[in-house]
């Protein structure tokens, strides 16, 4: 539209509102109503579909006809006289929007409380569900699509949300979307699926993880860097940002960005609901009472999802923390920015194959889009496989047992004994997340008085493949403080250096910001290099403030602080002669056993990433039950099963998986990825070993090798602790799985199993987040404590340079 014309009909357009997800958004106002109104302009060019206009006013009157209280109503519609522009008009909502709220609140550092996060969120999820209900899906979701209506200007809250700016379906290549809509899209949307109910669930998850972080799960310059990230990326851990986040939050957030659909909750209610409980804060009482009671959840899929709220889909384990603040999120450091050096991703039509298919749901069966949710009818047979008896076991599993099941919390106790379960439970929140707020925190106290601060190794996310080691550890996050100002004419130079392999070139991080004698950067890779793989040194230089170098001086005079990961192999380890350094790299960046497989990274963040896979296959299996009948085509009971072995493949890897599964069952994940277990079944013979023994051997090795700083000591230990607790809930896991897998669906549709699925959650759930013991107050931790503690160990302890006799301690 010509920013000339001024005038549709009887609408006055008076301001820009900003764009829409198709088209302007204009504040107008109605000379013969006299009020003021919403309207979105939608261009009509060449490139649009010949049957734009039908489909128009069909989809158009659809949307006009919802009427709910937290949804922008639709007054009209029509189309331009010439057929250049489309038109609706809807009710004008005064005040901001959830993305100005954002600006001002979590951006820098203002968490919201609990009551405030599920107050704004459990509207937006009443509405939506509305919609879905209708078989409309919103499409282009995102906090300026959320208005927040205008409050007295004393009110400490924002105003009422309303979901406003449906996307009316019509698809778009991704790569042409704005960045403030790409950073909420789902992962199908970015491979050009066409959206579905969960697509706005995981735009609703994007949603939360931003409001509790006051950070975007990914970042990039350029839209295909941001989509490469949705597609194959693993979100950041919102604890290791926020370390006030309590771990059942962490979990609901996580499962809202599954990247396989079915794995997401069944409705953005359900989704709320847990958040609630993860809070332990209640429900507003008008959207609890537009949901009265649980119903039944349909299969899930890739199509519409329509029902009512799945009891099943709250986490199953207690809430026992008190309700506490999320405000106190530490200081975000500057978001990694991705290169755009990534390739373009390319797009396919809607409904096709996308280009580049996400490297584990390429292995699972899904229903095309196009299709309705599992419609398998009676007549239509599906082939049953059975476990076959003659199969011979694999080697013995060496198992552990599960951990102890935690007596019930009493309901009533004396109020000061609450007080103190509350008190002490937040110590033990907070320091089980220590380990995050020691990499975000801006101001790092020195370990002692010689240590001036930190540097420690980061990772973007950005992942090319399976078997690149592109985008982990590819950035360093440095905090100094007590550094002098440099001599005149002079500035600060920061640099990586490899001692071992000279030939190898320094990496320039630049000059460093002194700012009150204290440093905070962030240095991002520009072809996102895997930084550890290489670089056991990090230096200062004092040099030419004018002529930045491009290498360190040659000068040790010039040398004024210093850190060294000690690559001395360690006498105990006859064997590898493995350093301090290669146990980092193994576990960090690099193994190399995992590289031969076809795998690039560190055992941790498989291990991290496995974990998530499996609590949300757990999740999927078990919210599916109430879909679960005993006829033998039943497709939710597939589904259920189907989930079942996925399960399997994580914890037995392929070479182990078909002692219990049917025989001939296909592998459901990546072959690859598949190639190593999460558990160990043959000490003396599996290659790769499982990831945790895996990780353990090198941690006890770390301990003794030289160099190693004693918090590096004490560390290893706290992980070895916890790989042990993550040991016991995934043998118990492995015990549900395959007790599930082998029942048939007269016996899976019993209430009977639903308690087996029930545990396999709860299982699930504890191996990733930990598990907190009312009786003695503390947290047995998980592999998310396992991820933040594990980067916690490659920690340059920066610490000034000497003249001793002549000579620089740091050369």
């Amino acid at each position: 539209m010509s920013m000339n014309q001024r005038r549709l009909g009887k609408y006055e357009l008076q301001e820009p509102l900003g764009p829409g997800a198709v088209g302007e958004i204009w504040k107008a106002f109605n000379t013969q109503q006299r009020r003021y109104v919403t309207i979105k302009i939608i261009p009509v060019n060449a490139q649009t579909s010949d049957d734009f206009t039908p489909r128009f006013y069909r989809e158009a009157q659809i949307l006009a006809e919802l009427r709910h209280p937290n949804i922008v109503s639709i007054q009209d519609f029509h189309m331009s006289q010439s057929g250049s522009e489309a038109y609706i008009i809807m009710d004008y909502v005064e005040g901001s929007s959830l993305a100005d709220y954002l600006s001002t609140t979590t951006h820098i550092g203002k968490i919201p409380p609990p009551t405030e996060i599920v107050r704004l969120l459990a509207p937006i999820a009443d509405a939506l569900e509305y919609a879905h209900k209708h078989n409309i899906i919103h499409g282009a979701l995102r906090p300026a699509a959320i208005l927040l209506g205008k409050v007295d200007a004393t009110s400490p809250s924002p105003g009422e949300p309303k979901l406003t700016d449906f996307g009316l379906n019509h698809i778009q290549n991704p790569l042409a979307l704005p960045p403030d809509r790409l950073s909420y899209i789902s992962p199908e949307i970015a491979q050009g699926y066409a959206s579905t109910n969960r697509s706005d669930l995981y735009s609703l998850g994007v949603i939360l993880y931003e409001m509790c972080t006051g950070a975007l799960p990914f970042h990039g310059d350029t839209s295909s860097d941001i989509l490469m990230q949705h597609i194959h990326g693993t979100p950041t851990s919102p604890a290791l940002i926020n370390p006030h986040i309590p771990p059942a939050l962490t979990a609901v957030i996580m499962r809202s960005l599954a990247r396989d659909p079915a794995a997401r909750y069944s409705s953005a209610t359900a989704m709320v609901t847990a958040v609630a409980k993860a809070l332990n804060t209640s429900m507003p009482e008008s959207v609890s009472q537009s949901h009265p009671s649980p119903g039944t959840v349909n299969s899930p899929s890739l199509s519409r999802i329509s029902g009512s709220l799945d009891m099943m889909d709250s986490p199953t384990h207690p809430i026992q923390q008190s309700r506490q603040s999320l405000s106190k999120a530490p200081s975000i450091p500057p978001s990694p920015v991705i290169s755009s050096s990534t390739p373009a991703l390319p797009v396919t039509p809607t409904g096709a194959t996308p280009g580049i298919p996400s490297p584990e749901e390429s292995y699972i069966p899904t229903v095309l889009i196009s299709q309705p949710p599992l419609a398998i009818s009676a007549s239509t047979p599906i082939p049953m496989t059975h476990l076959d008896p003659s199969v011979s076991p694999q080697a013995p599993r060496q198992t552990l047992p599960p951990p102890a099941p935690v007596p019930p919390v009493q309901k009533r106790r004396p109020g000061w004994l609450y007080i103190g379960l509350v008190a002490a439970l937040l110590v033990v929140l907070v320091g089980s997340a220590f380990g995050a707020y020691f990499i975000y925190t801006r101001i790092t106290p020195p370990a002692q008085s010689t240590i001036v601060g930190h540097a420690f190794f980061l990772s973007s996310g950005l992942l090319s493949s399976n078997n690149s080691n592109q985008g982990i550890t590819d950035e360093l996050q440095i905090n100094l403080q007590n550094l002098p100002d440099p001599q005149p004419g002079k500035r600060y130079y920061a640099w990586l250096l490899n001692d071992q392999q000279i030939d190898l070139t320094a990496v320039a991080i630049g000059p460093l910001p002194l700012n009150h004698r204290q440093v905070t950067m962030t240095y991002s890779d520009p072809q996102h290099s895997n930084l550890l793989a290489n670089y056991d040194h990090f230096l200062i230089t004092e040099e030419d403030a004018n002529q930045p170098p491009t290498n360190p001086s040659l000068d040790t005079n010039t040398w004024r602080y210093n850190a060294v990961f000690s690559t001395t192999p360690s006498p105990a380890d006859t064997t590898n002669h493995f350093s301090l350094f290669d146990h980092l790299r193994h576990l960090l960046s690099q193994d190399p056993k995992l590289k031969l497989v076809g795998l690039g990274g560190g055992l941790d963040i498989w291990l991290f990433r496995n974990t998530t896979k499996i609590l949300e296959a757990a999740g999927s299996a078990r919210d599916a039950h109430n879909g679960c009948t005993p006829d033998p085509n039943n497709g939710t009971c597939a589904f259920i099963h189907r989930a079942l072995v996925r399960v399997l493949d994580y914890l037995d890897g392929s070479t182990y998986v078909q002692a219990d599964v049917p025989l001939n069952t296909p592998l459901y994940i990546d072959p690859t990825i598949a190639r190593v277990a999460m558990l160990e079944f043959d000490v003396l013979h599996q290659q790769p070993p499982g990831y945790l023994r895996h990780i353990g051997t090198h941690l006890r090795e770390m301990t003794s090798s030289p160099g190693v700083t004693q918090e590096q000591r004490t560390l290893a230990i706290r992980i070895t602790q916890a790989i042990d607790n993550v040991q016991g809930w995934l043998e118990a896991v492995h015990t549900d799985a395959v007790q599930l897998e082998k029942m048939d669906n007269s016996q899976l549709s019993q209430p009977g199993a639903l308690s087996i699925l029930n545990d396999l959650f709860t299982q699930a759930n504890h191996a990733f987040l930990g598990q907190f013991d009312p009786n003695t107050s503390t947290v047995k931790e998980g592999v998310v404590q396992i991820h933040n503690n594990s980067q916690r160990l490659a920690t340059f302890d920066v610490s000034p340079c000497t003249i001793t006799n002549g000579k620089n301690t740091c050369s």
